[in-house]
């Protein structure tokens, strides 16, 4: 899962892998590790993602954490510290049935920094992404979505739900008209073509 995180962050980062800095956050939910097993988890945990930063020559620092309260160090984070962007991914301590409500959800209500959420289905690098446009002309998935359709290892497809016409979204992400998808129901047959979807979480409230 932090490897997966690392790749999607140094797709975003593409064009400043040598600016950028990204702090990675690895806890451990039981309080009675000891000293030795600490170690143990905090090496095995940061070991992928260090190689994955390694490789894409992208400056990292880590943090780990014994806690069991996942969330408030999470949210502590992005009070304390001026990210950019946050990532989570969907480990099953953070999620209730409802993939947007508990530690989630205390997250997304309190995180002072713009947050994706990123649900795992056995993908090791995006590089097909569809990206679902259903909120009018501007909103922060426009800006990612452009950082992603700039990286010229990855292909970009948009699904138009939304009352703009394809002419301004190609003009709008910059891509030609057989990257621009609508009037075409979301399914498993088109879903299955992509190895990540990126969606507004008020859009996907009401999927």
């Amino acid at each position: 899962m932090g490897a997966t995180l690392m790749k999607i962050a140094a797709s975003l980062l593409y064009h400043e892998k040598n600016k950028a800095v990204v702090k990675a956050l690895h806890m451990t939910p039981d309080l009675e590790v000891t000293p030795q097993q600490a170690i143990i988890f905090e090496k095995e945990g940061f070991q992928p993602i260090k190689k994955v930063a390694n490789d894409q020559g992208i400056k990292l620092q880590t943090v780990y954490r014994i806690t069991d309260q996942i969330d408030h160090e999470i949210i502590k984070k992005t009070q304390k510290d001026q990210y950019d962007l946050l990532l989570i991914g969907g480990a099953r301590s953070l999620f209730t049935e409802n993939i947007l409500g508990g530690r989630v959800g205390s997250i997304i209500e309190n995180a002072e920094c713009n947050l994706g959420i990123f649900i795992e289905k056995g993908v090791d690098y995006p590089r097909k992404i569809l990206i679902m446009h259903a909120l009018g002309p501007y909103d922060l998935i426009t800006d990612i979505s452009k950082i992603f359709a700039s990286n010229p290892e990855i292909s970009v497809d948009v699904l138009n739900v939304s009352s703009q016409n394809n002419d301004d979204l190609k003009q709008h992400y910059g891509l030609s008209e057989s990257h621009i998808i609508s009037n075409r129901p979301i399914d498993k047959s088109l879903l299955d073509r992509y190895d990540l979807m990126v969606i507004n979480i008020e859009t996907w409230k009401n999927l």
